[in-house]
């Protein structure tokens, strides 16, 4: 049995326009309705996934990720690597935010 979630908004009268006290309820509600997580629970069981499929896309998404860190680590090795530009940029920036925060990087 799924769990049940309880999203409550009143209408609080700000205003003497009842199309602006809606909208403002509205935008109440679908910021709770966020919060809570309904949304992402209703796409998670929108449709059968089986046991196996979730490993294989677990199993997937791990490869994916050493493949990415050993990449990294080649380029800020300074190896030559073929890679899309995007993805070398996205390394060094984020190498030069780690940097930033321990303090040792100075901008010059």
């Amino acid at each position: 049995m799924s769990n049940v979630t309880r999203v409550r908004v009143e209408l609080k009268r700000k205003y003497n326009d009842p199309q602006r006290n809606f909208k403002d309820m509205f935008q109440d509600f679908k910021r709770q309705v966020s919060n809570a997580g309904v949304l992402h629970d209703y796409k998670n069981h929108e449709e059968y996934e089986s046991v196996s499929s979730k490993r294989r896309k677990k199993k997937k998404e791990a490869v994916k990720k050493q493949r990415q860190e050993s990449l990294a680590e080649k380029i800020l090795s300074g190896d030559r690597v073929s890679a899309p530009s995007g993805v070398i940029k996205k390394v060094l920036a984020n190498q030069k935010k780690k940097k930033n925060k321990r303090g040792s990087y100075v901008k010059e």
